[in-house]
């Protein structure tokens, strides 16, 4: 029996087709299955606040590389690190998390180690400061991650490189220190933590005078009244004194001689001191020396008394 020519031609356009879905292509009977996933890099560690790109990789029953096959992340742990579509991961808090990639029922995971984050500056604020000796200011450390956000509760050390002008009394591992001014001059104070470090600089600036004291003789005679065997003259001494009861010298002294019922009368001497005057008893009565120095002033007062004899006619 002939087979019509037409039913020939309606066959054969369909003998010669090809199988739907052979090979990597669209889904099909014959669409090879993935067989496993892998992620890379299999484990990572991440500073809160730091992210990383994960890669996953599908594979046949063969090993052979899957292309084109759509995966799925999710994380075990979001609150410790959270992963996007694109495998993008994001460490919210330490922890540890397993990011896992899943294909077509298959899945892979790589496991994230979130540590906080560590110091990547430090600055000391002030950066320059200026003290008085005898007294005392306070530095304190900040400390940033690699993000530009502050850390606390990390442990800083200080140390003064200049410790004869001024000296630290830090509290062990305190972001913050007291440092105190023991003489003229300039201090560079170290503040260190997890290998970071900074200076500052302070300046040590001589220390402001509390009192002055002024130390002479109580009594002289007075020049001139017949006593040949006494000076008329003597010398006069201030010292000034800070704060905390130190004797502060090398300031300039300025001498006055305020008004009395008696008084005397600054004289040459030649060589004296800085912080000494010669005084010559002028008037008999009392009389005042005062000294000043850096604003305080100081004084005493001198007796002058006539050593003159008086005799009575017959």
């Amino acid at each position: 029996m002939r087979t019509p020519l037409r039913l020939l031609l309606i066959l054969a356009p369909l003998a010669a087709s090809p199988a739907c879905g052979s090979g990597d292509g669209p889904a099909g009977p014959d669409r090879v299955a993935v067989a496993s996933v892998s992620v890379a890099p299999a484990s990572v560690p991440l500073e809160v606040g730091a992210t990383a790109a994960l890669t996953a990789t599908t594979f046949d029953a063969d090993g052979r590389v899957l292309a084109g096959r759509a995966v799925a992340w999710t994380s075990s742990a979001p609150e410790v690190a959270r992963v996007g579509d694109d495998g993008v991961v994001t460490a919210v808090a330490v922890g540890t998390a397993t990011v896992t990639a899943t294909s077509e029922g298959k899945g892979g995971g790589s496991t994230i180690t979130v540590v906080r984050p560590s110091v990547y500056s430090i600055s000391v604020e002030p950066a320059e400061a200026t003290l008085p000796a005898g007294t005392t200011t306070q530095l304190s450390a900040v400390l940033r991650d690699r993000l530009g956000n502050v850390l606390s509760g990390r442990d800083v050390s200080w140390t003064s490189l200049d410790p004869a002008v001024a000296v630290l009394q830090p509290a062990p591992g305190a972001a913050a220190v007291v440092v105190n001014g023991r003489s003229v001059g300039t201090a560079r104070i170290v503040a260190d933590a997890e290998g970071r470090s900074d200076t500052a600089l302070v300046v040590v600036s001589p220390a402001p005078i509390a009192r002055v004291v002024v130390q002479g003789p109580s009594s002289l005679p007075a020049f001139g009244t017949g006593c040949p065997d006494l000076l008329s003259d003597a010398v006069v001494y201030a010292y000034a004194y800070d704060r905390l009861g130190g004797l502060v010298s090398g300031r300039p002294v300025e001498w006055s001689f305020p008004p009395g019922s008696g008084s005397v009368a600054r004289t040459y001497s030649g060589s004296l001191p800085a912080n000494a005057v010669q005084i010559t008893a002028v008037r008999v009565g009392t009389a005042y020396v005062s000294a000043t120095v850096d604003g305080v002033t100081g004084g005493a007062s001198v007796s002058i008394y006539s050593c003159a004899t008086f005799s009575i006619a017959p």
